[in-house]
Formats: C-alpha cells, sequence, structure tokens
C-alpha cells in the first residue's frame, strides 16, 4: 500500500514500481497498470471538475455584477433625464413648452446633456419638435423620458424596422385616402 501512494504521489515513478512486478507475472503487472490508468484518469477528472466549477462561479458572479451595475447605470441615467426636465419646467406645471425649452438650451447642462445622448446641440430644437409632435404640444416627463432614452445613440435596427413598418402603413392609407378622393372627383364631374 506504501508504495502504491508513493506511486500516485510522485514519491517514486511508476516505471520503477512496475519493472520488478513483471517478474512475478503479467497479471500483477497489469494490475498495476490498470491501478495508475484509474488513478490518473479519476485524478484529472477531479482537477478539472474543480476547475470548472470555479469557473462557473466566477462566470455567474460575474455576469450578476454586470446585470447590476446596468441597472445601476440605468437608473442614474433616468435620475439625470428628470432632473433635465425639472430644470426645464420652469413654472412647475409638470410639461416643458417651446418657449421653457428655448430658455434651457442655451444652458451649459443642456449641452452636456445632449452630448450624453450623442445629439449635437444644434439638433436640440428638433429633438424638442420630435417630442413634441412638431413643437405643438407641450412634452410632459413620461414623453421626455421616454424620448430620451429612444434618441440615445444611434438609431437601432428595431427603430429603424418600426419606422418602416409605419411608414408603410402611413403610404398605405394616404393611397387609399388618394383613391377615395379621385373616385369622388371623378362622380362628381359626372353629375
Amino acid at each position: 500500500m506504501y508504495t502504491l501512494f508513493k506511486v500516485s504521489t510522485g514519491g517514486v515513478s511508476w516505471g520503477e514500481v512496475s519493472d520488478p512486478l513483471l517478474l512475478f507475472g503479467w497479471q500483477t503487472f497489469s494490475i498495476f497498470l490498470l491501478y495508475i490508468a484509474l488513478f490518473m484518469f479519476v485524478m484529472a477528472n477531479a482537477v478539472t471538475a474543480i476547475f470548472v466549477s470555479s469557473v462557473e462561479e466566477y462566470a455567474s458572479k460575474d455576469a450578476q455584477a454586470m446585470i447590476y451595475d446596468q441597472l445601476a447605470a440605468k437608473k442614474e441615467y433616468m435620475n439625470q433625464i428628470c432632473s433635465v426636465f425639472e430644470e426645464m419646467d420652469i413654472d412647475d406645471s409638470g410639461e416643458v413648452v417651446r418657449t421653457e425649452f428655448l430658455k434651457f438650451m442655451e444652458d451649459a447642462r443642456m449641452i452636456k446633456f445632449a452630448g450624453s445622448l450623442d445629439i449635437d446641440a444644434m439638433d436640440l430644437n428638433q429633438c424638442f419638435d420630435v417630442l413634441s409632435c412638431g413643437g405643438e404640444d407641450p412634452v410632459d416627463l413620461d414623453t421626455f423620458v421616454d424620448g430620451c432614452i429612444r434618441l440615445r445613440g444611434t438609431a437601432r435596427s428595431i427603430d429603424v424596422l418600426d419606422m418602416l413598418i409605419h411608414q408603410k402603413q402611413l403610404t398605405h392609407e394616404v393611397s387609399i385616402i388618394h383613391s377615395l378622393l379621385e373616385e369622388r372627383q371623378t362622380l362628381g364631374l359626372q353629375t
């Protein structure tokens, strides 16, 4: 047993132990080789299992940390948007009209905020037009937050697809209206 322990732990080369076993017969030699093969297989699996387990644990913690960081960043971004909206809402009506927006547009904080949305300061007026249906309607907090989130960064594929679908629907509706008007005009001329 002591010799098997030394062979298993590297205290003695297993070749040194196996050569004398050949003198007792090939069966003893084969049993010894089988023991060495099984021991190496078990040890290799045990070491691999420990390594894989630790990597999985680390990856799980890393994924959880990433999710936590993203949620914290989103919360901070939402707080920043709400803060900007509250500063623009001069009369505390809960809505921002074009005049309030234009006053705040020249402020350095607004320019910095626009930069965080990847919007050029020159395009801020157009952004308000988009959020307020051409500048006609006041913008409430929900509309402002939703618009800022959507305007952040470059257009995503889903945004472009959504726009294309709406554009096709509008084109179809306009063509129906055009056909009805032509039909009406033709009927009006015949009577």
